[in-house]
């Protein structure tokens, strides 16, 4: 039996779910396919950022789909509208997420940690059940789960949201173990540090030192990560990392674990929490 994994899928003509689609990435996202004759079905649990996307990309092959992706049920009923709408799919990016405020696991409230997980990794689960059943149909289907580097290198103060996006790597991997001779495609991205909102959106207030620090690192936008993303669902790359900094700790984790772990906290730490709260 020849393990292929699936068609590489060109995303011209293709219909593609977004989830995240109102915003950031999964805004660009929109945009790259909808630019590479791709049909779009956007979700996102903020209606009026829907709206002004769909003001802004008025007159494009695009539906908007308000919801919340921790809801089966909802994602189920979504799932059958967007299918109803456009007769098929043959490819979702599970893009939406959240980010933890930048606080220790000790100081970590239970309902944070839910709701990180609930929308980092049950929200693309129940998606991902949503749409399955019609990407196995499909001889040339693709689904894109957005991780992160986090996902694979901790983070001082990103404990939770690490776990939650390391969760999305491996129930990503395992479903692609579980259809290696069919034709879905399966990519697990894992982006670096991207040039967003991400950090005041957390409700932290970065300190003076790290915007100083993130002011001088060139970080991707979120128009080179989308690209990126699209590029390598149409060359069929199982794993798509982004960003310099991404890759150098992803090859300084296979190398030395423990020294490159050390290393990073004792940066991020003092400035996340401070001088006094390095780690030790």
């Amino acid at each position: 039996m020849l393990l292929t994994g699936g068609v590489s899928m060109k995303i011209r003509g293709k219909v593609i779910v977004v989830t995240g689609a109102a915003n950031g990435i999964g805004k660009s996202l929109v945009c790259g396919l909808l630019g590479g004759g791709a049909f779009v079905a956007a979700i996102d649990r903020d209606e009026q950022g829907l709206a002004l996307l769909g003001e802004e990309l008025a007159g494009c092959h695009l539906s908007l789909h308000a919801l919340d992706i921790t809801d089966s049920d909802k994602c189920q009923l979504c799932a059958a509208e967007i299918l109803s709408n456009w007769g098929r799919v043959e490819g979702l990016i599970n893009c939406a997420g959240i980010i933890q405020p930048f606080v220790k696991v000790a100081d970590s409230a239970p309902e944070m940690i839910r709701r990180v997980m609930d929308i980092n990794f049950y929200g693309m689960v129940n998606m991902t059940q949503a749409f399955l059943p019609t990407l196995l149909e499909s001889k040339e289907a693709h689904l894109v789960n957005i991780s992160s580097m986090g996902g694979f290198f901790p983070v001082p103060g990103q404990a939770v949201y690490g776990a939650s996006k390391a969760a999305v790597r491996m129930f990503t991997e395992g479903l692609y173990a579980e259809n290696l001779s069919g034709g879905l495609n399966v990519s697990v991205v894992f982006p670096g540090g991207v040039r967003t909102r991400i950090i005041e959106n957390s409700g932290s207030v970065p300190n003076p030192d790290m915007e100083k620090i993130r002011n001088r690192i060139r970080l991707p936008g979120p128009d080179r990560v989308a690209g990126k993303i699209i590029r390598g669902m149409e060359h069929n790359r199982f794993r798509i990392f982004i960003g310099l900094d991404c890759n150098l700790l992803n090859s300084a984790n296979k190398i030395m674990p423990r020294f490159a772990i050390r290393i990073a906290t004792r940066i991020t730490s003092s400035l996340l929490f401070g001088k006094d709260n390095r780690s030790q």
